[in-house]
């Protein structure tokens, strides 16, 4: 070993490699390199209008799935969406 090299194990070196997967993921998300992190790195605006999108496709799916699939509904309460709506 070379003077100065730390050597982890164990638990502490799967830390380190959770650490610096995480960090890496921050990085893409914030569309810079890991020489260039800052602690006011922001996710970029088009990442997180991407996630708003699809959580209002997953909302789009759960009403479908309460009033078509999971649950009784009377057709009364099913007409405000139809299925096809859906795509």
């Amino acid at each position: 070993m070379l003077p100065g090299t730390t050597v982890v194990m164990g638990q502490d070196y799967k830390k380190c490699c959770l650490s610096e997967g995480i960090h890496q993921f921050i990085d893409a998300l914030a569309g810079i390199g890991h020489s260039d992190r800052s602690i006011d790195d922001l996710i970029r605006p088009e990442i997180l209008k991407w996630l708003k999108q699809r959580l209002s496709d997953c909302k789009k799916i759960g009403e479908f799935v309460n009033k078509f699939l999971a649950h009784s509904a009377t057709p009364e309460s099913r007409s405000y969406r139809n299925p096809p709506e859906l795509d």
